[in-house]
């Protein structure tokens, strides 16, 4: 979701909600969903593009043992859906499922599976 100023809360909180305002802005109809396909290149990291100029979802899958070097070129968030990841970089460390950590901008991160894994990445697309 891009940087907005302005809220519009739908209930999710126990902040006001106004209805009429949320209502208006609120279409009840069937829609079909733009199906965002990955970019068919081969290799360990999958890219989704989106319609978004300032964002874009990877996938990266690594079979135990394997292992990929990342170059972050903005602020890349990057969670474990499956297996476990070793991280290094300065500090080194590791995450597993539903765990997250994130990379700045001109990070070199070496990423290594201890299990079969899989890690998304949201990030800035490379301009």
């Amino acid at each position: 979701m891009a940087n907005s100023d302005n809220v519009l809360r739908g209930g999710l909180t126990p902040k006001h909600v106004d209805v009429p305002e949320l209502l208006k802005h609120i279409r009840f109809e069937a829609t079909h969903p733009r199906i965002i396909r990955d970019n068919n290149t081969p290799g360990h990291i999958v890219v989704y593009k989106t319609p978004a100029p300032d964002f874009e979802l990877s996938r990266i899958s690594l079979q135990v043992g394997e292992q990929v070097t990342i170059h972050a070129h903005s602020v890349d968030i990057f969670i474990v859906l499956e297996g476990k990841v070793q991280v290094d970089n300065s500090a080194g460390f590791s995450r597993t499922v539903g765990e997250s950590f994130i990379a700045f901008d001109n990070a070199r991160l070496e990423l290594r599976a201890d299990k079969d894994t899989t890690v998304y990445k949201a990030s800035v697309p490379k301009s």
